[in-house]
């Protein structure tokens, strides 16, 4: 991203950040521009779905799982940017056609916050955590899990529409930590 580097070039400059210092801050620039990029295409795809709230709860319910918990990582971050809207447009489209039941949902909750609470966190290749890292990761997932799991619960009974939002992210979660697990897998076999 060149006006990143441009940016990061300037605070050099002027002395806001030392050189050093450049390439953190410079990568710290290009991950917000690309998690608001997620978030913008996120809506406009509510937008075109008819269910803007949807996309904003789920992606709210989403995000702070996720970057706890782990799981499948693309290898670019273009195919990531893909994955997440894909992500988005299967959490929206079960939200609107699965006819979720009393027993549907619960069995949901039940299966997918138990994967997540049992395989958390599930590491990536590029971002590989050390022990005491593992240890706060699995902690504050399993905090996140259980408020979100509450709120879910509590939900089915006041709104099932903002309850069948967080359903999506435990099921979408709980899939991508087992694909994380199988691509983990795949890549030692292929190194070995």
């Amino acid at each position: 991203m060149l006006l990143i580097d441009k940016i990061g070039n300037r605070f050099v400059r002027d002395g806001i950040i030392a050189e050093e210092d450049k390439e953190l801050y410079t990568y710290g620039m290009q991950q917000g521009v690309l998690i608001l990029l997620n978030i913008i295409s996120s809506i406009i795809i509510g937008i075109i779905f008819n269910m803007v709230w949807q996309s904003v709860v789920f992606l709210m319910a989403y995000m702070p799982l996720r970057s706890y918990a782990g799981g499948y990582h693309a290898k670019t971050q273009f195919r990531c940017y893909l994955v997440s809207q894909f992500i988005i447009v299967v959490a929206l489209v079960g939200m609107r056609e699965i006819q979720w039941t009393s027993l549907m949902a619960l069995s949901s909750v039940i299966i997918s916050t138990c994967i997540i609470f049992l395989l958390t966190p599930v590491e990536d290749a590029n971002k590989p955590l050390d022990a005491s890292e593992k240890i706060v990761y699995k902690k504050k997932t399993r905090r996140i899990l259980l408020l979100e799991t509450n709120i879910t619960l509590a939900f089915w009974f006041i709104n099932k529409e903002i309850s069948v939002c967080c359903i999506m992210v435990f099921i979408i979660l709980s899939i991508m930590l087992l694909l994380g697990i199988l691509n983990n897998r795949k890549l030692i076999e292929q190194s070995n």
